[in-house]
C-alpha cells in the first residue's frame, strides 16, 4: 500500500503488505492513528499460500496520519 501527493505525485509512505491480494483498508484506534488493511487468499495455490503465509489476514500499520470518522447509517 502507498500513499502519494496528488498534487506533485510523490510518493509520501509505503507501507509492506505481505500478501498480493489487498481487500480494503481502514483508519482505526481511539484516534484515528492506525491503518488496518485486509489481504484475501482466494484463488491462492498452496504453493502461493507457502509464500504468503499472511494471505487472508490484517495488517496493522502507524503511517503518521489520522482518518476521518465516519457517518453512521441512519436507516
Amino acid at each position: 500500500m502507498s500513499r502519494w501527493n496528488p498534487a506533485t505525485g510523490e510518493a509520501l509512505i509505503s507501507v509492506p503488505v505481505p500478501a498480493a491480494q489487498v481487500t480494503s483498508c481502514a483508519f482505526g484506534g481511539e484516534r484515528l492513528d492506525w491503518l488496518y488493511i485486509t489481504t484475501a487468499r482466494v484463488s491462492l495455490g498452496e504453493a502461493e499460500l507457502a509464500e504468503q503465509p499472511h494471505a487472508g489476514g490484517l495488517v496493522c500499520a502507524a503511517v503518521g496520519v489520522r482518518g476521518l470518522p465516519t457517518n453512521l447509517y441512519a436507516g
